[in-house]
C-alpha cells in the first residue's frame, strides 16, 4: 500500500466510512507499519483539536439566538469522543498484540541450533527447568549425545561448530561449549570472540580463530590452532596456561601442563558431507598395487607383495582390473600401523569375488592388522565358513577387540559382492562396539561370539601399534600366522579413517555391473 492510499483510508476512517473489507486492510497496514501506526494517532489527535475549535468558532447566523445548546454539543462530543477512542483503542490493541508477538520471538529465539548428517543417532536432554524448548535447538542446560554420524551447530553469535561421533555436549552458556566427549571443529567470527569451549581437562578461549577440541573419556584432551589463536588453561593441579597460534596444538598431562604435540588440522571436519581421511586401491593397471586418498599416511606408504609366493596378479574386475589371490600366502603388506583404539570410528568397503567350494573353515583375511596373540589389540575382516545345521556358509565376520561379528549372506558362489563394516565406536548405552555390516547395500543381522576377556581397557593399548609384535596391515594375508589366506578377488578397497555413512555405502555398491573403472570415490555430498 502506497502512502496516497493509507492517507485515503485514514480521512474516512475518521469519517467513520471504511467498508469491512477495507477496515481489515487499514487495520493489517497499522500492525505491519510503525509508520503508518505514528501517523494514525497524528491525524486523530489533529482531527479531534480541528473539530473542537469548528465547534468554538461556529458563526453568528441571522435571526439565531447566540445561545448554544449546551446539550447538543455534549452529545457530539461524546459521539466524536466514542468514535475516537474506539479507533485508538483497536489500534492500541494492534499494536500491543504485535509487540507481544515480537517480544515472544525474542525471547524464544534458539541459542543454538543443530542440524546432523543423515543417518545420525542422537538424544537431547533439556534443564529441568525449561520446558518449552522443542526442536533441534539448545538452550542453557541442555544435553546433546550423539552416538552415530555428525552434527553441525549453529550459534546465535555466529560461532559454528562441527562435531563428530561419539560425542556428548552441554551448553553451558550463550557462548560457552561443555565438551565431556568429542572431536569437535569450531569458527568463530570477529564479533564471537571470548567463545569458550569447556572439557574435564581444558579450557579453552577463542581470540578471534579456528580450531579443533579432542575430548575422550579414556585419554588426555587435545586442542589444535587452525587459524588465529586461542588461549588454553589446564586444569590439573598446575594449571598451567598458554595462548596457542596457528599450526600449534598442545596435550595436558595428568598434573595440568601442556604437553606440546604435532597439530592435525585433518581430523576435524569442516562440514557435514566431509568424509573421513581415507586410502583407496583401485587395483587399476595403471596403479597396480598404489595407494590413494586423502588419508595422510598415504605420504609413507609401502606397499610390497607377500615373500611367501609369487606376487598377486592383476585380472579382469569388478570395474577395470581387480586383485587376484590364490589362497597360497599371496598378498600385499603394508608399512602402516592401521587404526587403533575401542571408541574410535573406522570403516572399509570392498568388492569380492569368492569361487564356489572353497574350505573356509579357517580365517581368510582380506584386510588386518594389530597384534596377533591378543585377542584386544587387532582388526581384521575376513570370510569364514560358519558350520550351522550341517550347511556350510561362507560369510564375512569381523574380530575386534571384543571377539568376532559375523554376518549372515553366503558369500562363496562366484559372483561379486559389496561388502561395508562400519565401526561406530563404543556405543554409550550399552557399552559394547557399535558395529554394523552391509552386504550388497543390505545391512545385515549380525552374531557376536566372545572372545577371552582379559583385565585390560582397550584404549590403555592403544600403543600396540608401536609393539614388536604388532603386524601393520595386510590386504588378503591376517595378522595371526595360522590363518588360512584370501582365496579369490578383491576390487576397489577403501579404509576409512572414521564411519562412513548409509549413503556413501550405496554410492560405493550401486554402481552399473559393466561400468568400466574410474578412480572413483564418494562425493563429499555423501557426508557422515
Amino acid at each position: 500500500m502506497n502512502q496516497g492510499q493509507f492517507e485515503t483510508l485514514l480521512s474516512r476512517a475518521l469519517d467513520n466510512d471504511l467498508t469491512a473489507e477495507e477496515f481489515a486492510t487499514f487495520e493489517q497496514q497499522l500492525a505491519s507499519s510503525p509508520e503508518a501506526r505514528a501517523r494514525y494517532l497524528e491525524a486523530v489527535d489533529l482531527h479531534n483539536l480541528l473539530d473542537l475549535e469548528l465547534q468554538a468558532k461556529l458563526p453568528v447566523q441571522l435571526g439565531t439566538s447566540n445561545v448554544v445548546d449546551v446539550q447538543r454539543i455534549i452529545r457530539k462530543q461524546k459521539r466524536k469522543s466514542m468514535r475516537i477512542a474506539a479507533l485508538a483503542a483497536a489500534a492500541v490493541l494492534i499494536i500491543g498484540l504485535v509487540s507481544l508477538r515480537l517480544i515472544m520471538v525474542a525471547e524464544r529465539a534458539p541459542t543454538l541450533a543443530f542440524t546432523t548428517a543423515p543417518g545420525s543417532e542422537f538424544t537431547l536432554t533439556h534443564d529441568l527447568g525449561d520446558s518449552e524448548t522443542e526442536g533441534m535447538i539448545m538452550d542453557k542446560g541442555s544435553r546433546l549425545q550423539l552416538s552415530r554420524g555428525t552434527v553441525e551447530l549453529t550459534f546465535a553469535s555466529g560461532v559454528r561448530s562441527i562435531i563428530k561421533a561419539p560425542a556428548d555436549m552441554t551448553l553451558h552458556e550463550d557462548d560457552t561449549l561443555f565438551l565431556n566427549r568429542g572431536t569437535a571443529w569450531f569458527e568463530v567470527p570477529e564479533k564471537a570472540i571470548g567463545f569458550t569451549v569447556k572439557t574435564k581437562d581444558l579450557i579453552v578461549v577463542d581470540l578471534g580463530t579456528e580450531f579443533g577440541v579432542l575430548s575422550k573419556p579414556n585419554d588426555y584432551d587435545e586442542v589444535h590452532v587452525i587459524k588465529g589463536k586461542v588461549r588454553v588453561n589446564a586444569l590439573g593441579i598446575r594449571k598451567e596456561s598458554t595462548t596457542l597460534v596457528a599450526n600449534e596444538a598442545r596435550r595436558n598431562d595428568p598434573i595440568g601442563r601442556l604437553d606440546t604435540i604435532a597439530a592435525k588440522p585433518s581430523v576435524f571436519w569442516k562440514s557435514l558431507s566431509e568424509l573421513p581421511p581415507y586410502l583407496h586401491w583401485s587395483f587399476d593397471q595403471n596403479d597396480k598395487f598404489d595407494v590413494k586418498g586423502s588419508h595422510p599416511a598415504i605420504k609413507e606408504m609401502v606397499i610390497t607383495p607377500s615373500p611367501s609366493h609369487s606376487p598377486p596378479e592383476l585380472v579382469q574386475g569388478k570395474h577395470g582390473s581387480a586383485l587376484s589371490l590364490n589362497g597360497k600366502q599371496q598378498g600385499l603388506l603394508t608399512n602402516w600401523t592401521g587404526i587403533y583404539g575401542a571408541d574410535r570410528p573406522l570403516s572399509a568397503a570392498v568388492w569380492v569375488r569368492i569361487p564356489k567350494g572353497l574350505d573356509l573353515t579357517g580365517y581368510a583375511a582380506i584386510v588386518g592388522w594389530g597384534i596377533p596373540k591378543d585377542s584386544k589389540a587387532k582388526w581384521k575382516f575376513f570370510v569364514r565358513h560358519d558350520n550351522i545345521a550341517d550347511a556350510p556358509t561362507a560369510n564375512i565376520s569381523m574380530g575386534t577387540y571384543r571377539g568376532r561379528y559375523a554376518g549372515e549372506t553366503r558369500l562363496d558362489d562366484n559372483q561379486w559382492h559389496h561388502i561395508a563394516v562400519v565401526h561406530h565406536g563404543i556405543h554409550p548405552d550399552t557399552g559394547a562396539p557399535d558395529i554394523a555390516l552391509y552386504i550388497d547395500g543390505q545391512q545385515e543381522v549380525l552374531s557376536h561370539s566372545n572372545s577371552p576377556v582379559n583385565s585390560k581397557n582397550f584404549n590403555e593399548i592403544q600403543a600396540v601399534k608401536e609393539s614388536p609384535d604388532a603386524k601393520p596391515m595386510a590386504i588378503g594375508i591376517g595378522p595371526v600366522p595360522q590363518d588360512v589366506t584370501f582365496r579369490g578377488l578383491i576390487d576397489e578397497l577403501y579404509i576409512f579413517d572414521g564411519a562412513i555413512s548409509y549413503e556413501t555405502i550405496k554410492s560405493l555398491a550401486n554402481v552399473a555391473r559393466n561400468q568400466q573403472k574410474q578412480t572413483t570415490q564418494p562425493t563429499k555430498n555423501d557426508k557422515y
